[in-house]
């Protein structure tokens, strides 16, 4: 135990020695400044004096121009004047009061005569000369500052060794090292730290053990999150207070025949078919955002929600067809033909209650959307049934077989139905929908590659206009389920550009919305030398656009990119701040915090933005995945702070960036 305390001891000296000489330097350098600027201040002083004094002696009143330095001198403006006419002395004065030390015949010169000891300036006008001067004696001065502060200084010695030895005892150098492992996102460092004593072992174990029960905590939250709805999870992340109503569109998908296969075949065989169908669903489902509530046994019910009438019911509609065509192809031995669905699509308000234990969904769309599936009687087909009303929404994209009318249990009016069993092809449908509806409800596997060679096509034919429109839908969803075709046709849209030189264009918007569309369409699994090769081309592009883009998606996959400190100066503010993203996500060191302060000081509004936005990204990145290091790493705080500042600014877009930022920070708690 001796040898562990003489090791803090000695640290507890290196801290003091330390200490003192910052102390006393930083005082030496602050005395050094205050005593050149004494010295500036005073030289003005001397040349606003013979300025002054200029008229005086043009007017030849001397004697009100010594009245006037006698009570400047009384204000100690400057520490001796001499005023002659040619050998007579007409006044004078020095801090000794002793005129033969400065009774000399000074030149009249134009700038100061000065060294060490001091500083003085002449003014000759007709047969007069006026020298004002001030003493110079920097190690006097500084010594003068010392003793007048010397009280103080001790004190705050004194008190900074008691409490830093109060600290450093036993503990603060492991404190040090644990915290600096808190604060990486490696924090399995902290296992590899030795404790310098039994309390620094205690504060280890300690602290390995909350690090323990938060991964703990992180893998239940999955386990929890992924066991809860997706629909339960969004209405508890907005905040809301339930009760409340939701506008949406609902979807209920039930498995024709899963009763008759699960009497036959072995759970397992049946299992295995359910957890393919219900993880290609889940992908389809999402692709037209759509939430899933609850898997019942084989039924799957979701909703879309949307502000306007027509688009959930739309998305809904999309979305079943996706799902009969996955469920088609799904064919095993148990199953040889595919699957088959029947599905409800109802639109309506849903009700988001808070249960004795959880939460839940209510309302009339569930209630009808049972009673709609018991309507369908055909099980040997896919078919979807949805209430009359509803067709103008949906003809443009389905054909109804047949219409029937019901009245539900349970209810007294009578219900007007459509069956709909065939749908339009996107092929039908693009000679009929515009653009951006096309890429809105067609977001099969074989749609996005119909899509991408409708874009590469648009390429060719230089229909930028129509390019955009098209390519817009595809940033709004992603795809879980990896697709060799579609990854095949983006990999052949993007040789195409690098082959027509379209790296070589100076703006190049087609090519980096191309390259941002990667994070919607592939997945990680996706990612291979091939498409790696593809970036790092890309990449050497002229547009910093499409170099921010690619960077971007080199974060998003986790992959690396070369001389990404040198793209922190670039000119693009649009570039620099996405290689300050990309290196910020693996780490928010002081280059990148730095770098970050740089943007938010400068003079042009948009590089200030940008600082905003990277401080935003960056939070919500490591947020979502290690609020440990979020609260730990003090950068984050010190940027975060920040960011208030702003929201006076003098340019608009910094304020809206500004108070996105905050938004976005007050959320996590940050500030």
């Amino acid at each position: 135990m001796s040898k562990k305390k003489s090791v803090v001891i000695l640290i507890l000296i290196s801290f003091w020695l330390m200490y003192s000489g910052v102390t006393i330097g930083i005082f030496l350098y602050s005395a050094k400044e205050a005593y050149q600027e004494n010295v500036t201040r005073k030289k003005g002083l001397v040349d606003f004096h013979l300025d002054n004094s200029l008229n005086y002696l043009v007017n030849k009143t001397p004697k009100a121009l010594i009245r006037r330095l006698d009570w400047a001198k009384d204000l100690q403006e400057f520490d001796f004047y001499l005023l002659r006419e040619k050998d007579n002395v007409l006044g004078y004065y020095n801090k000794d009061n002793y005129l033969d030390g400065i009774n000399r015949d000074y030149s009249a010169l134009e700038h100061f005569q000065e060294d060490e000891s001091f500083a003085l300036k002449t003014l000759a006008v007709l047969d007069y000369k006026l020298t004002i001067g001030i003493n110079k004696n920097e190690t006097k001065y500084l010594w003068g500052q010392l003793v007048s502060r010397k009280s103080a200084i001790a004190q705050d010695l004194v008190i900074v060794t008691f409490f830093v030895f109060l600290i450093v005892f036993l503990i603060l150098r492991d404190i040090v090292r644990l915290s600096q492992s808190l604060q990486s996102p490696d924090r399995g460092r902290i296992k590899r730290i030795e404790g310098l004593s039994k309390e620094a072992e205690v504060f280890r174990q300690a602290t390995l053990g909350f690090e323990n029960q938060n991964q703990g905590l992180r893998a239940d939250n999955l386990m929890l999150a992924s066991s809860l709805g997706p629909a339960v999870r969004e209405e508890l992340k907005s905040g809301n207070n339930p009760p409340y109503a939701i506008p949406c569109c609902l979807a209920r998908v039930d498995l024709n025949g899963y009763t008759q296969l699960f009497l036959q075949r072995e759970p397992a065989e049946l299992y295995e078919i359910l957890s393919q169908y219900f993880r290609r669903a889940r992908d389809i489902i999402e692709r037209y955002n759509g939430l899933i509530y609850q898997y019942v046994g084989d039924e799957v019910i979701f909703m879309c929600k949307d502000p306007s009438d027509s688009e959930p019911t739309r998305r809904c509609l999309s979305a079943v067809r996706g799902l009969f065509e996955v469920a088609e192809s799904i064919r095993t031995p148990a199953v040889p033909d595919g699957l088959r669905l029947k599905a409800s699509i109802v639109s309506g308000h849903l009700n988001f209650v808070k249960l004795d234990q959880g939460h839940s969904f209510s309302g009339l769309p569930l209630i009808e959307s049972v009673r709609m599936l018991g309507q369908i009687t055909e099980k040997s087909e896919n078919t979807l049934i949805a209430y009359a009303e509803s067709q103008g929404f949906l003809l443009d994209l389905c054909e109804p077989t047949h219409s029937k009318i019901a009245v539900f249990k349970g209810f007294s009016h009578e219900s007007h139905l459509l069956e709909i069993r065939k749908f339009v092809s996107i092929d039908q449908a693009a000679s009929s929908l515009s653009l951006t509806e096309l890429g809105k409800n067609f977001h099969g596997d074989a749609d996005i590659v119909f899509l991408l060679k409708k874009l590469r096509l648009q390429l060719v034919n230089g229909q930028a206009k129509d390019f955009f429109e098209l390519i817009a839908p595809l940033r709004e969803f992603t795809v879980g389920e990896p697709s060799l075709g579609i990854k095949n046709a983006y990999q052949q849209i993007l040789q195409h550009c690098i082959d027509s030189n379209e790296l070589k264009k100076q703006d190049c918007k087609e090519l980096a919305a191309l390259v941002a569309i990667a994070k919607n369409i592939l997945t990680s699994q996706q990612v291979d030398p091939i498409f790696v090769n593809y970036l790092d081309r890309i990449e050497k592009a002229n547009d910093p656009r499409v170099i921010g883009n690619v960077l971007a998606i080199k974060s998003f996959f986790g992959l690396e990119a070369k001389n990404i400190e040198e793209k922190f100066k670039s000119p693009s503010n649009r570039l620099a701040a996405d290689s300050l993203i990309f290196s910020g996500t693996k780490g928010l060191s002081d280059i990148v915090t730095n770098r970050t302060k740089e943007f938010l000081s400068s003079d042009n509004p948009f590089f200030v933005a940008s600082g905003l936005y990277v401080i935003a990204a960056l939070f919500e990145y490591h947020h979502s995945r290690d609020l440990v290091y979020v609260k730990t790493n003090p950068n984050f705080r010190n940027l975060a702070l920040m960011v208030p500042s702003y929201l006076d600014h003098p340019n608009e877009i910094v304020r809206n960036r500004a108070k996105r930022s905050m938004d976005i920070l007050i959320l996590g708690g940050l500030i």
